[in-house]
């Protein structure tokens, strides 16, 4: 069972004083990463938050150790059929290139090849398992519409084109 409530519940860490009302997730002992990714051809960005740190990572091999705990739980937006791919290739592969990542994705987005796409979707995670937010929501509404929901000032999509 997911704990979330810093109230003195077991196994739940306390806020975070910078950001009120912030609590670190916790699961049975094992901390909670929310995480995106973002794959361009010359560019790799993972950015992890557990409510009290961040990490950035350029560079997928650095990805291995934090891939690879098996006490680890990912929760993201739609990171089921995309983000947890993404991160899955990179766990198999240390030495995969941004290249070969930005195929990945493109292969994803396009789903052009069903099986080939249906495969990598549900390949075996080496982390605990992965929460993913718009399953939560029912597959309800984008990002974008939820940020719109919840009064977000700016709400935007990126000039760049992600497949080419």
């Amino acid at each position: 069972h997911l704990q979330a409530n810093p109230r003195g519940c077991p196994g739940c860490q306390p806020d975070n004083p910078s950001r009120p009302g912030l609590v670190m997730l916790t699961l049975e002992g094992s901390r909670v990463w929310v995480y995106d990714i973002e794959v361009f051809s010359n560019y790799f960005l993972a950015t992890f938050y557990n409510g009290k740190d961040w990490r950035y990572y350029e560079n997928p091999a650095d990805l291995s150790g934090l891939l690879n705990a098996k006490d680890v739980v990912f929760a993201g937006f739609n990171n089921l059929c995309y983000d947890d791919v993404i991160l899955c290739e990179i766990a198999k592969d240390r030495s995969i290139s941004t290249q070969r990542i930005h195929e990945i994705s493109t292969l994803l987005i396009r789903d052009e090849s069903k099986e080939v796409v249906f495969n990598l979707k549900y390949q075996r995670k080496p982390w605990r398992f992965s929460i993913d937010v718009f399953q939560l929501v029912n597959g309800k509404g984008s990002l974008k519409e939820w940020q719109c929901k919840r009064g977000a000032n700016v709400v935007s999509d990126s000039p760049c084109d992600f497949i080419s």
